[in-house]
């Protein structure tokens, strides 16, 4: 698992989007949308340590990591930038999940078998977020999760971070960011 953060990419989250898949392409990566860079998980490292049309942009390369040497037994804590959706049996369309209960239960559902169980409390705070893409307006349900975890199996919870949770990970929902210390 390779870990990199880029700064001085100031856009929405499909700008953010466009940039990451620059750099790393689509396949086996996540990032966060942090204060003021993108975590960048991913299996590669990024093809360029430029971007053309970011020109305030760098990259900071901080490698390979291994969960077992920043993840102890203990509670570690973590942050979850998700887009919690259900789907409408009768529509058959994905509509948000509100309401700190529902989400929560969205959020319970999802980390099944995911080698982590949670610790203690969890904040959870909701708003809406609007990108552009072309002409077109993407509006998502943007939901942060905070808390802590204990991790119970290594290779599941690597498995988890890859994979995601929820909807929208292409525009930087989904990680479950146990690596702001680094």
């Amino acid at each position: 698992m390779k870990l990199t953060k880029i700064y001085g990419v100031n856009g929405d989250d499909y700008h953010n989007h466009r940039v990451v898949t620059f750099l790393f392409g689509t396949e086996n990566v996540l990032f966060s949308k942090r204060l003021n860079y993108l975590l960048v998980v991913s299996k590669e490292s990024p093809k360029s340590d430029t971007i053309d049309f970011e020109k305030d942009a760098y990259i900071e390369h901080l490698g390979d990591v291994d969960l077992k040497a920043i993840i102890d037994d203990s509670a570690t804590n973590f942050i979850l930038r998700c887009n919690p959706v259900k789907r409408n049996i009768k529509t058959r369309k994905l509509q948000p999940v509100f309401g700190e209960d529902n989400i929560k239960a969205w959020f319970d559902k999802r980390i099944i078998g995911s080698g982590f169980s949670l610790t203690g409390t969890i904040l959870i705070s909701e708003s809406k977020s609007i990108s552009m893409k072309n002409s077109e307006t993407l509006t998502h349900h943007d939901v942060n999760i905070i808390g802590s975890l204990t991790v119970h199996d290594y290779d599941l919870f690597e498995n988890a971070i890859f994979k995601g949770i929820g909807q929208a990970k292409f525009l930087g929902y989904g990680l479950i960011n146990v690596f702001d210390s680094l």
